[in-house]
């Protein structure tokens, strides 16, 4: 019986310790676990405009986020990035080797949030560029419905503006007037509108029926969010005109 006993007890103590030690192990692999990294959607567009703009680079901190230079009106997509930058910057991509010319940054500083999405427009003139910097915070829109925002880069308006959409499909065709009163260098809040496969943008002088610049048919389609782009220069080079919808649908 003793003999027995004593076999017990060292059982006892070799399951002890065997749960310790799974104990210690499993802190161990907490301990060392990589953190989940955290990233943002950040779209990038150059529209800054002089007939002798040159392509640019965005980068947070000193990294750089596009592999291709953005020509002027380029066709921007979001771009997968890490949270934690606190600048960012868009530099001329012909002196991209000596890193001297750096065009505009974010003011004062930015910081992205894990899972949120972001703009950074850079626009104005070779002699004073600026940068726009928004929070896309995007949603699916109602269903079978699209949503849109207007950004207005055009510089020389004289006024403030309308952004109007004119349904071709209807007789006579109707200009409604969807997102009124937007100021230079500003995003305006997002709208929901109906889709349309025959639709016209107009931009007018604010409260008037004056057209400043108007896009070829386009379509606006269901479950879509579209940023609409007024860039260039009213009377100058480039000329001032509505970029084709940038979808900004990233749900």
């Amino acid at each position: 019986m003793k003999i027995i006993s004593k076999i017990k007890c060292k059982l006892f103590y070799v399951m002890l310790f065997g749960v310790a030690l799974m104990t210690l192990l499993n802190a161990c692999k907490k301990s060392n676990a990589v953190p989940a990294l955290q990233t943002s959607n950040l779209m990038v567009v150059n529209a800054l405009a002089s007939p002798t703009s040159t392509p640019v680079y965005f980068f947070l901190d000193t990294q750089r986020v596009n592999t291709a230079a953005l020509a002027y009106g380029n066709t921007p997509a979001y771009y997968t990035v890490l949270t934690g930058y606190s600048n960012g910057t868009f530099k001329n991509a012909t002196s991209f080797a000596n890193s001297t010319t750096t065009y505009a940054g974010v003011a004062p500083s930015l910081s992205l949030v894990p899972a949120n999405s972001y703009s950074a427009f850079l626009y104005g003139n070779l002699a004073s560029p600026t940068v726009l910097f928004t929070q896309d915070t995007l949603s699916a829109p109602p269903s079978g419905k699209a949503r849109i925002r207007l950004v207005n880069l055009g510089q020389n308006e004289g006024t403030n503006v309308d952004l109007a959409l004119l349904n071709a499909y209807k007789t006579p065709a109707v200009s409604n007037v969807i997102l009124p009163n937007n100021t230079y260098g500003s995003a305006s809040k997002w709208a929901v509108v109906d889709t349309c496969s025959n639709y016209t943008i107009q931009l007018l002088a604010t409260g008037t029926t004056t057209i400043k610049a108007s896009s070829s048919k386009l379509s606006l389609l269901p479950n879509l969010n579209y940023t609409i782009l007024i860039k260039g220069i009213s009377g100058g080079t480039p000329a001032i005109a509505i970029q084709a919808p940038i979808n900004n649908s990233v749900y």
